[in-house]
């Protein structure tokens, strides 16, 4: 199986205070992607648990705020990031390339939070599919 990771900023109104399960609106940017990053997914899975989050946590969102940020930067910058390990990862060293993403992630997240924009983190694995349609996100 192999998992996408997104981030995603929207400005809908609608949100409000939510914190987890936040459906995507056609307003949605997508603004950063990742793929088999397990400590990023071990991070975000946390976040959403802690957050209130009841469900398997695929296909679901957890909104990220300011103090999510600091903690993925303290974090990444001294290599604290767990790891799920299991069967779905390949591997359990973090690339280069993961690193530098996830910090001009952080970086462009907190200018968009400066500008009142909503944060989001999806991952999606399996075979089920999403689609931004009408307003509203529809999962298959």
């Amino acid at each position: 199986m192999k998992l996408g990771m997104y981030a995603y900023v929207t400005e809908d109104p609608e949100i409000g205070n939510n914190k987890v399960d936040i459906s995507l609106t056609d307003d949605a940017y997508r603004m950063a992607y990742w793929r088999e990053f397990n400590h990023l997914h071990e991070f975000f899975e946390r976040l959403y648990y802690e957050k209130g989050g009841l469900q398997e946590f695929n296909c679901r969102t957890v909104r990220v705020d300011y103090d999510d940020l600091d903690d993925l930067e303290e974090r990444l910058k001294n290599n604290l990031l767990e790891t799920s390990g299991g069967f779905i990862w390949e591997d359990e060293v973090i690339a280069k390339e993961d690193v530098e993403d996830t910090f001009t992630f952080i970086e462009r997240a907190r200018k968009f939070l400066n500008q009142g924009y909503v944060i989001l983190y999806m991952i999606r694995g399996g075979n089920q599919t999403f689609e931004i349609r009408k307003g509203k996100t529809n999962l298959s």
